[in-house]
């Protein structure tokens, strides 16, 4: 197509321009949102020639369709009363959006004019005053109907069903603009009371790690409604709610930045990360994160993380990690490169290339590990190796040759026919490989819940102490 590409992670594939296109249309029918997601689109507009001939597997053009994706599924039309319990968590997401189009801007040699690249930052508390104008004004009648139409509640609460009957006569008396502003302040004033966020066990939001889930209502017959936030490591994942019991929730109770950042999702999670080694530059390493810490005062978080031969607290910075299967980490194609010598986008890059040629994505799957990485010119690993895994069921670290974990991906999970005399183990997890360690020691038996959630927010007993001019991420 000249001039234009396919967008294939969107159903029938549509052109690029049609999508940008149709999120402008959403955005005019949705007018709470379009002072945020408008300048968002017009930039994307703008990088398009930029991005429009380079390869389907560049990894700016990546970048550009991942962002474009991300936008599309934010303009996704929704009832007005979920957008507006949702109006924080929309503009968080638009906000880091637009930083990571900054960063793309700087990839194509865009960011000259550093001053129009950054207009947004200075436009953003204007458009987020405008945001909530329009939802004060589209909170009249029609919000009061979705209310009563999507929801039973205001018969399940002593004087609710009042409250809407005293608003039904203000609204047909000189008392409307009041009435108008009525339901947004008594809705946010519920939601401020109700809403709850926690850090939930892996299998509880239909995650194979730890997720944050989002309570809007009080408990019916012991069990919450729990909605999956999306942050962290499940940021690009659909909706998912489930029903659990008070017990399950709460002891586990988490702040809203806390949840927003996502810092908990990562632990359990192999990692690509950025760290400053002693007496190195800045360099890509690989690990496993244990636990970690926040704090609310300061927006801020740490991970801790297990490399071969020590846990260390790292800054957390969604910018400069990935997420990894097991068998890219495994694989460790950037392990000890410099950061300035291959930049996070590089880097991301490259482990998808390196996954994909691995599992047969788009190509013959490669078990060799030699050709792999020999052919991004990046290298090579000993796969006698250990490295450590995180055994999330028991909640310990354990030291696995890089061979075990590249053939149980191969050739159990993958089905691949092995070649004569490789072992084809049938469990990640064996018998702990090495001396034990601090991480490698399982938990004692009898620790409960409280004790492990504990654990999992501070390892500090674990950690090797580190100048703090040595190691920040």
């Amino acid at each position: 197509m000249d001039g234009d590409f396919v967008v294939t992670r969107i159903a029938k594939k549509p052109p690029c321009r049609s999508v940008l296109g149709a999120i402008r249309g959403r955005c005019k029918s949705m007018p709470d949102i379009e002072p945020l997601c408008l300048p968002a689109v017009e930039r994307l507009e703008h990088l398009h020639p930029d991005v429009v001939h380079r390869s389907v597997e560049d990894p700016l053009r990546v970048q550009y369709v991942e962002m474009l994706v991300r936008l599309w599924k934010i303009t996704y039309m929704r009832p007005l009363l979920v957008r507006l319990a949702k109006c924080d968590t929309i503009a968080q997401m638009i906000g880091t959006l637009q930083v990571d189009i900054d960063g793309l801007g700087r990839g194509l040699g865009c960011g000259d004019d550093e001053e129009e690249m950054t207009k947004w930052r200075d436009e953003w508390k204007n458009s987020r005053a405008q945001q909530f104008s329009f939802l004060e004004r589209l909170t009249s009648r029609k919000l009061i109907c979705e209310i009563k139409m999507r929801t039973g509640w205001w018969y399940n609460r002593p004087g609710q069903f009042s409250f809407f009957s005293a608003l039904d006569s203000l609204q047909a008396s000189t008392h409307a603009p009041l009435c108008r502003t009525l339901p947004l302040h008594f809705y946010a004033s519920s939601m401020a009371i109700s809403t709850v966020y926690v850090l939930l066990k892996p299998g509880s939001l239909d995650t194979d790690g730890y997720a944050y889930g989002k309570i809007c209502s009080a408990a019916q017959r012991g069990k919450y409604d729990v909605e999956r936030f999306s942050s962290g490591r499940w940021a690009e994942t659909g909706e998912f709610s489930s029903h659990l019991s008070a017990a399950q929730v709460d002891p586990r109770r988490v702040s809203e930045d806390e949840a927003l950042s996502g810092i908990g999702t990562y632990v359990g999670s192999a990692l690509c990360i950025a760290r400053v080694p002693r007496g190195r530059p800045k360099v890509w390493d690989y690990g496993m994160v244990v636990g970690y810490s926040w704090k609310e005062d300061e927006k801020s978080g740490i991970l801790q993380v297990t490399f071969e031969d020590k846990t260390c607290e790292i800054p957390y910075g969604r910018e400069e990690l990935q997420d990894l299967a097991i068998e890219t980490y495994a694989l460790r194609p950037c392990i000890m490169r410099s950061v300035a010598d291959v930049m996070p986008t590089e880097m991301r890059s490259i482990h998808n290339m390196v996954h994909d040629h691995f599992n047969g994505i788009g190509q013959s799957a490669r078990r060799n590990s030699t050709i792999i990485l020999r052919k991004l010119k990046m290298n090579q690993v000993d796969e006698a190796q250990l490295v450590p895994v995180f055994n999330i069921e028991n909640t310990r670290v354990e030291y696995l040759p890089i061979e075990h974990i590249l053939n149980f991906v191969s050739y159990f999970q993958g089905k691949r026919r092995a070649p004569q005399g490789a072992s084809v183990p049938t469990a990640l997890f064996t018998e702990p490989v090495g001396p034990p360690t601090a991480e490698s020691t399982p938990l004692q038996s009898g620790s409960n819940d409280t004790a492990i959630l504990q654990q999992l927010y501070d390892s500090d007993d674990d950690l090797v102490p580190i100048d703090s001019t040595q190691e920040e991420a």
